[in-house]
């Protein structure tokens, strides 16, 4: 296709506006469609000097698997929330992050690979199934 534009560049000019346009309208759907897909597993990374505890009960009650590091950050000690969950939940743990601590530092990364995905055993209901409440 791109040596097709390529060729016929000196007669048609416009086919290089038409070739970019489409090309990089390609790369937004897809970039949109993954994101609505949430595939895959992430790291989320919560550093916090004074609510690691409640945010890690929180998070526990709502069936989600978390790991709590202590250390020490530029003004004292802080507590590290490891979270290793999948992307799709990472909306409702932002939001329960994000309400407890809203000066929370996080860092969120990409997962290669997990020995063991712990899945949470409440997930919040979203789309259609929020409206019918059904599961």
């Amino acid at each position: 296709m791109a040596s097709a534009v390529i060729n016929q560049v000196k007669e048609q000019p416009l086919l290089v506006l038409f070739y970019a346009l489409g090309y990089a309208t390609g790369n937004v759907v897809g970039i949109v469609v993954e994101r609505k897909l949430a595939f895959g597993l992430i790291i989320l990374k919560v550093i916090t000097p004074d609510t690691g505890r409640q945010l890690a009960d929180s998070l526990r009650q709502n069936g989600q698997p978390v790991t709590i590091f202590r250390g020490e950050g530029m003004y004292g000690p802080v507590e590290e929330l490891y979270i290793a969950c999948r992307r799709r939940d990472l909306k409702w743990i932002l939001s329960d992050v994000r309400r407890i601590d809203p000066a929370a530092f996080y860092v969120i990364e990409q997962a290669r690979d997990i020995s063991k995905v712990l899945r949470p055993t409440y997930s919040a209901l979203g789309g259609w199934r929020s409206v019918a409440k059904r599961k």
